[in-house]
Order: structure tokens, then sequence, then C-alpha cells
């Protein structure tokens, strides 16, 4: 396993070949990890992976189970089977794995393999929410937030929120800013608004980009910030944010917030935000 972990991925497949063949599933997977990625002179084999690495989930490795749903689920190296995909993903979580559980609560989520169910969905999340991941708290968050699977608890999906948004998730960072902006849950605060957007902004967000623009743009107390309010709308509009685009397609056509008046850029943005 050194040699793997160095880098040496021809040594390293024969030095797993020989406890992998004896049944070592940790052997099993990693070799078949290899012959999937094909990497360091190793020659990609998929098939062959995938049989190493079903050796290895029906030896109890976690991790090859989680690959196993994750292939079946999404049609990698096999046929697409959303609902083999959720049968291996369910064994990794019933073993505690963080992603394979933030996995199959998407799935009941969504519908996608499974019977749609709001209250299996948040089962899971709140498994994996309970093991830090930032994913699971935002997404539990947001069941809290509409009730979905759990009774409306606005303090709860803030606090679940703040969990993920202190981790640095983009998503949970926004969501925070917008429940301190509307009071959701938490006192109103436009200034803690502005502190959590800044940081989605400070990475390029586009949706935190939109959400400050929003922000600048709506309340007294900011004021003189209009040039910000539009820089932040270009740069979400041109990341693709549609609601960007629409915002800014009106105050093209209004020839507001210090723009001229140009109506074909007013359609050619509402336009792009109107595109399938």
């Amino acid at each position: 396993m050194a040699l793997y972990q160095k880098g040496q991925y021809t040594a390293a497949y024969q030095e797993l070949l020989g406890p992998a063949q004896a049944g070592d599933a940790l052997a099993q997977n990693v070799l078949g990890v290899l012959l999937a990625n094909g990497k360091g002179g190793v020659k990609q084999d998929m098939p062959q992976a995938l049989a190493w690495i079903r050796r290895a989930a029906a030896g109890g490795n976690t991790e090859a189970t989680l690959t196993l749903g994750l292939a079946a689920f999404y049609g990698q190296g096999m046929p697409q089977d959303r609902v083999k995909g959720v049968m291996w993903l369910r064994k990794a979580a019933e073993k505690g794995d963080v992603s394979a559980q933030v996995m199959l609560g998407g799935a009941y989520n969504d519908g996608l393999g499974v019977k749609k169910d709001a209250a299996q969905a948040t089962t899971w999340y709140r498994k994996a929410a309970e093991q830090g991941s930032a994913v699971a708290q935002t997404a539990l968050g947001s069941m809290y937030y509409d009730g979905a699977g759990v009774p409306v608890d606005l303090k709860k999906s803030v606090a679940l929120y703040r969990q993920a948004a202190e981790q640095g998730h983009l998503p949970a960072i926004v969501f925070l800013g917008l429940a301190y902006e509307s009071g959701k849950g938490v006192k109103q605060d436009y200034q803690q608004a502005e502190r959590w957007y800044q940081k989605g902004v400070a990475r390029n967000d586009p949706h935190a980009q939109f959400r400050l623009a929003m922000l600048y743009d709506g309340h007294d107390y900011l004021t003189n910030k209009d040039a910000q309010a539009v820089a932040l709308m270009m740069k979400a509009s041109d990341a693709g944010w549609r609601d960007a685009q629409t915002i800014l397609s009106g105050w093209y056509e209004m020839g507001s917030r210090g723009l001229p008046k140009d109506p074909a850029k007013a359609k050619a943005l509402a336009s792009k935000a109107a595109a399938p």
C-alpha cells in the first residue's frame, strides 16, 4: 500500500495483486481503483476494475461498496441502473459512510432509484450532518426551512446553515445571508447579510454576487452602492445567473442605476435568461 501512496503505481499493482487474489478486500479495492484510473503505466481496464471492486464490496470494503453504488447510479463503466445504485449506496450508508448517506438522502429527496420520500431523505441527511458533512447540513437546513419530511423550523434551519457556512460551504453561506436579510429564523440584520454575501463574493459565487447586488439595490441604509450593485449584477449575469440577467435586462431597458438606456442589450439579456 505504501507504493500506491507514493504514486509508484506500476510497482503497487504488482504488490497488491497477490493479496487481492488471496481475498484481501482493501487490496482488491485499491487494485480496482488503479485499473479504473489507468495511472502511471497501469493500463486502464474498466471491466477488470469493476470486477475487483465488486469482490472488495462483497468482502465488506465500504469504499468499494460506495464506488459500486456511484458507478451504477451514474452509469460509469456500466449501464446506468439507479435502483442497483441505491442498493449499494444503502449498504455503504448503513456502515456509516458519509458520502453514501448524502447520496442516499438525495436519492430519496429527488425520487431517483427509489420512491420519493422526504422523511427518509431527512433521516439520511441527518446522519451525515451529525458526522459534519456541510452538504448534508445545508440540505437538512433546507428541509427544515421548507417543512419537507419534518415540521418547519426556521431556527433549526439557520443553525444548520451556520454550521455548513462556517465550514465554507458556498450554498450555506448564501442561505445564511438570506436568512439575515429576510429575518427568517434569526433577527433581521442587513450588515450580517452583507458580511455573509461578501464571503461568497470573495469566492466568485454568482448567487452571492446576485444577492449582494440586490441587497445594495434595495435597502436605504446602504447608500451610494449603485455602482457596486451594477458591477456585482454584471458578474453574476456573465456567470450565467438567470435572475441577474433578468434584473440587468430591466435596468438597461429603463436606463437606470447609472446605466445607459439600451434596448438591444436589454433584449439580449432577456433572451439569455429565457434560454432553455
